[in-house]
């Protein structure tokens, strides 16, 4: 289990040991002078630096040997004993490294782990998950080589309709998100959002995952290849995605900057620009051209459209945070 891994069990005990002191001294407070104010640390950003620094830099044993032929058609076998059979040497080879493995061999490891991700037995779905999970933890950073070959089938199940399945795939991008970096996960994400199969509660509870991760950013300029998908899903059926989605638009503009967003909300055509310009309207988010703004109709091209030129559909890594004193033009007088 994810909560099984060194990372969580420092964080657990730290908890308990501030608990602790905490209780003794309410029982004897100091009379003193009071002491300077101290930052608070989020754990998530304790988990990110344990990873990134310190314990990372500790020995990672080479399991490459472990992951045998026997093992590999194990998990591609059609018997479902087997399957877990296999998941479960999987985790006994991580506990053995304890949990701190190099990443030699998880391509292959990997892409038998996604083939169970597409199980009819949603109990061996669960366990595959929680196997990938603790691979994530245990290989650090070194896991973004799998992102092409499993990342994609693990998002894939938020859409299965079991509550816990879902549940479980959180926990999975929850370890994944951890070790790697987020803007390494967009490309994905933008990609399984626009995958009817992903069905409204998957793409609820992926918007507001993604809320959650944007939130501990100040600026993410990868975050604007959502902006697409997003204008999409504020037309959903389902009010819940609606919602979702607008309150992920919202983190998108924050953490690329509005002249990002303008330079790339051309893209997006029919009725979903319509949408998103009123909603940017609504949230403030264009001062500059809040007043004079009227909606292009749907389908409609812009007449200063040439002027602005076709966008590539690539954010820039180093475009400006603020929007120019100058009007931004966007086919609105």
């Amino acid at each position: 289990m994810l909560c099984q891994c060194p990372i969580m069990e420092i964080i657990s005990t730290s908890f308990m040991f501030a608990f602790a002191v905490d209780a003794e001294c309410e029982k004897n407070p100091f009379e003193g002078a009071a002491a300077a104010p101290k930052k608070t640390v989020k754990a998530t950003d304790f988990v990110s630096s344990v990873c990134c620094g310190g314990l990372d830099s500790l020995p990672r044993e080479d399991i490459s040997r472990k992951i045998t032929l026997a093992l590999l058609k194990g998990l591609e076998s059609n018997d479902w004993k087997a399957h877990l059979e296999s998941i479960e040497a999987v985790s006994k080879i991580v506990d053995e490294a304890n949990k701190r493995i190099q990443p030699t061999g998880i391509v292959e490891l990997f892409g038998a782990l996604r083939a169970r991700l597409y199980d009819s037995n949603k109990n061996l779905i669960t366990a595959t998950l929680t196997s990938i999970s603790a691979l994530a933890s245990a290989i650090g950073p070194g896991v973004e080589k799998a992102n092409n070959g499993i990342l994609s089938g693990v998002i894939k199940c938020l859409g299965d309709n079991k509550k816990s399945t879902r549940e479980s795939t959180m926990i999975t991008l929850d370890a994944w998100v951890v070790v790697t970096h987020l803007d390494k996960m967009v490309p994905y994400i933008t990609a399984s959002l626009t995958d009817a199969k992903l069905g409204a509660e998957g793409r609820k509870d992926l918007f507001d995952w993604l809320s959650r991760q944007l939130t501990g950013f100040a600026e993410l300029p990868d975050a604007i290849q959502l902006l697409r998908p997003v204008a999409v899903s504020m037309m959903d059926k389902s009010a819940d995605v609606r919602k979702a989605a607008e309150a992920c638009l919202r983190d998108i503009v924050r953490v690329c900057g509005t002249e990002m967003v303008m330079k790339n909300v051309r893209d997006i055509q029919g009725p979903a620009l319509a949408i998103v310009l009123e909603r940017l309207k609504t949230h403030s988010a264009f001062p500059e051209v809040h007043e004079n703004t009227r909606t292009v109709p749907a389908g409609q091209p812009s007449k200063t459209g040439s002027k602005i030129g076709k966008s590539n559909g690539h954010a820039s890594r180093h475009g400006s945070r603020s929007v120019s004193s100058a009007k931004v033009s966007f086919g609105l007088r």
